[in-house]
């Protein structure tokens, strides 16, 4: 289905970036076996991305939740594009992530609020009929057991809204969903010129939106 993405595929996509949320881009493929649609739904559906991490998180890494929603976003409109063969994606269009960021951002008293009670206001505002909503926490780029290695783990929950005006139905979660980079080195690895916490980072965040993209369509193994 996925290819290697071409120059200019990855220059169109560069512009939606904003700030420090440019990882995922260079994912062209969702690599390992082949996985069916945790959830088929969003087929000819106007869609966008949330991501919300607990404070804790977003003190030491403030541009997770932006990381996470553009990720998830880009790989999935990468997945929708015509030429691939994601049948769930058929006809689906997405809000550029930096409004839905910006949005989030200009929206502080939502931060603890339910999906079915956002849903109705972001789909209101910009037009989305269905709202991934990306909850993480924990998240950790140091092994919890020595710290002094570098190790990222991540705890993520997915839902989905299904929004149609102020019907809103929630029609996915999936709770403890893990994911760890690198997933080969279960003991961490120690800092060096090129494995830093900024490679573990960029890594993790990328594994992080690869799981949560291929639950959206069916992916065949490469």
């Amino acid at each position: 289905m996925f290819r290697l993405l071409s120059i200019a595929l990855i220059a169109a996509l560069l512009p939606m970036t904003g700030g420090c949320a440019l990882v995922g881009y260079a994912a062209a493929i969702i690599p390992g076996p082949g996985t069916k649609a945790h959830y088929p739904g969003l087929t000819g559906q106007r869609v966008a991305v949330l991501a919300w991490a607990e404070r804790a998180v977003t003190y030491d890494f403030d541009a997770l939740p932006a990381d996470v929603s553009m990720g998830v976003a880009n790989k999935l409109i990468i997945a929708a594009k015509p030429s691939s063969d994601a049948a769930q994606l058929k006809g689906s269009s997405f809000v550029d992530p930096r409004q839905v960021f910006r949005w989030q951002k200009n929206h502080p008293e939502l931060a603890n609020r339910s999906l079915t009670e956002v849903a109705p206001k972001i789909a209101a505002e910009l037009g989305a009929t269905r709202v991934i909503y990306v909850e993480v926490s924990p998240f950790s780029i140091y092994d919890p057991r020595t710290p002094i290695l570098l190790k990222g783990y991540a705890n993520m929950t997915i839902r989905v809204a299904e929004v149609n005006g102020q019907n809103v139905k929630l029609g996915y979660e999936e709770t403890d969903v893990t994911v760890d980079y690198p997933d080969k080195a279960p003991e961490g690895l120690p800092p060096t010129d090129q494995i830093t916490p900024s490679y573990i980072y960029k890594g993790l965040v990328d594994a992080m939106t690869t799981e949560v993209a291929r639950r959206f369509f069916d992916n065949p193994a490469e």
